[in-house]
């Protein structure tokens, strides 16, 4: 029904990264947490993250930018994660995750690691 699925656009609109705050609906904060739990396994990145670059057409500077600019500001505000559980059994994962994520934004300024990543292409 429309109703249905203009309250499911809504929801995945308010749990949406880039836009979401610590006020949002428990729905939200449900699917939130899948979303953020899945970006934050310390096997995505190294499985998926090429995955994500050639369906999107993107780089990796554009993503590690992306990633850095959309993460950073809810996990140092403390509503990464909503559930109390999840935020005690997965937050050090999302930490090292945004780290490695940072850690790849900063070396991308680098020549020896630009020339690296000319040659691998």
């Amino acid at each position: 029904a429309e109703d249905v699925a203009e309250r499911i656009d809504a929801i995945v609109l308010e749990a949406e990264m880039s836009s979401r705050g610590a006020d949002i609906s428990l729905e939200a904060q449900a699917l939130s947490d899948a979303d953020t739990l899945f970006k934050a396994l310390p096997v995505t990145p190294v499985m998926l993250a090429h995955k994500y670059l050639s369906e999107n057409g993107v780089t990796l500077r554009e993503l590690a930018h992306k990633i850095v600019g959309e993460q950073r500001g809810p996990h140092d505000a403390g509503f990464y994660f909503y559930n109390p559980d999840a935020k005690r059994m997965y937050s050090h994962w999302a930490a090292a995750n945004l780290d490695l994520w940072q850690c790849i934004v900063e070396s991308l300024d680098d020549a020896s690691v630009n020339e690296l990543l000319e040659a691998v292409e």
